[in-house]
Order: structure tokens, then C-alpha cells, then sequence
């Protein structure tokens, strides 16, 4: 067991140092397979608990909110020397057409990346690939989910949507669709009842605004209020239907 222990032990310390995230997760089971093979099962299962767990460690990311007064050399110190850190800054504003470091910004800290995010569907991933600083602009793509959010008013519009999950924007795109109909404020009464056919917008999994409205309905003391969205010309509006 000895010898077959030295070899898990050489083949774990020469890939956490020198391999990438990608390369250790791809290539350590079947390497580290064929070395235990003559293991008992026990061993083996202990052995593959622990390269679980070194693979957890290994791909690891932390979040630096970035803070006043820091600069792009001080945030990549640990992987990059200040003359690297200015390379990277002139691709950086080579690529985008400017670039300022924020404070606020939430960095992901990798074993071997930092990832900057630029607005809601954009970010910049630093590695160092053969000794050299390397910069790759990502585009996320935004995917969206229509989605019915439905409840019962019993203070007013915006309190229930908050109460459902959702945020003002919701209430206040209702709002503009009905405003010519009826008061908000006045002609919604508890126990009112409201539906929407609603787009939701995500980018990288992350909830970042509504989209369209598709379809409407206020029940108002018994009485329907039905909004269907159409678009036509580049021209769209709300109707009824009635068509009007």
C-alpha cells in the first residue's frame, strides 16, 4: 500500500501545482484509477473522498469587492507584477475603449483567473498562460423565461408584487398599461386579483430585469380588465378584447 500511496501522492502534488482547474478535474480520477487499482475497496473509496475534496479546494473562487482608492496592480498583486498588471491595463483599453476600475466591483478570484464584470451582460477574465498575462472579454447571453406571476391585492398593487418575490418594476410596468383604465390608487381594493404573463430577463443565471409584458388581467370588484400585448410596424400598445 505504501508504494501505491507514494504514487497517489506524486501524481496529486505534480497536477495541483502545475495543472490548470480544467486539466485537474479531466485527468485526475483516471490517472489516480489506474494507481489504486490494486487497492482494496475501502482504500479506494477513502482515497477518492480525499481527491473530492482537493478538487473542491483546488477550483475554489473568491469575491474581492474592490474598494476605493485600489488600483488594477494592487488587485492582481498576488499573480501579476506591476509591469504585467500595465500590460494588461493597455489591452484592456485596447479592447473596450476605456476602462475604470470601480469601487464595489465584485472580483471572482480563481486558482489561475480574476473575472471583472462590466455591466450586467459583459466581464473580462486575466489568466497567465505561458508565463504571460493573457485578457478575454466575455459576452454573456441573455436568456429570458416567460413566466405567469399572479396574487391577491390586499393593500395595494406594489406591496403585493414585492410580497410575490417580484420587484417595483413589475408593478410600475403594470401601472403604465392600465393607466388610462383606472386608478391605482383609488379603484384597487383589497381582495382584487391580478395575473401577467410576464418576460423575465437573466444573464449567467442572474435575474437582471423584466422584458415585455405579454398579457394582463385585473379582476376589480368582479369585473375584468384584460391587456394583451401586440406589436405591429415597429409600433406595439395594449389591447382588450375587443381589439381596442
Amino acid at each position: 500500500y505504501l508504494a501505491h500511496l507514494k504514487r497517489v501522492e506524486d501524481i496529486i502534488l505534480g497536477l495541483a501545482s502545475n495543472a490548470t482547474v480544467e486539466t485537474l478535474t479531466k485527468g485526475l480520477m483516471e490517472q489516480v484509477g489506474r494507481a489504486i487499482e490494486p487497492m482494496s475497496w475501502l482504500m479506494r473509496r477513502f482515497l477518492f473522498a480525499l481527491l473530492f475534496l482537493l478538487c473542491a479546494r483546488t477550483s475554489y473562487a473568491d469575491i474581492y469587492v474592490v474598494q476605493s482608492g485600489d488600483t488594477l496592480s494592487a488587485v492582481l498583486a498576488n499573480t501579476f507584477t506591476q509591469q504585467e498588471s500595465a500590460q494588461i491595463y493597455s489591452e484592456l483599453k485596447a479592447k473596450l475603449g476605456s476602462f475604470v476600475l470601480r469601487a464595489g466591483t465584485e472580483v471572482e478570484v480563481g486558482r489561475d483567473y480574476y473575472l471583472l464584470p462590466l455591466g450586467t451582460n459583459k466581464a473580462v477574465r486575466i489568466t497567465k498562460e505561458n508565463a504571460a498575462p493573457h485578457v478575454a472579454v466575455i459576452e454573456y447571453e441573455t436568456d429570458i423565461l416567460t413566466t405567469m406571476v399572479s396574487g391577491i391585492i390586499y393593500a395595494n398593487l406594489f406591496t403585493t408584487v414585492k410580497e410575490l418575490g417580484e420587484t417595483e418594476e413589475l408593478a410600475a410596468q403594470l401601472a403604465r398599461i392600465y393607466e388610462w383604465e383606472f386608478d391605482f390608487f383609488k379603484d384597487i381594493h383589497p381582495g382584487d386579483s391580478f395575473e401577467a404573463l410576464v418576460e423575465k430577463r437573466f444573464v449567467n443565471g442572474k435575474f437582471i430585469g423584466y422584458g415585455r409584458i405579454l398579457s394582463a388581467n385585473f379582476s376589480t370588484r368582479g369585473k375584468e380588465h384584460r391587456a394583451y400585448y401586440f406589436a405591429t410596424d415597429g409600433k406595439y400598445g395594449y389591447y382588450d378584447n375587443a381589439g381596442t
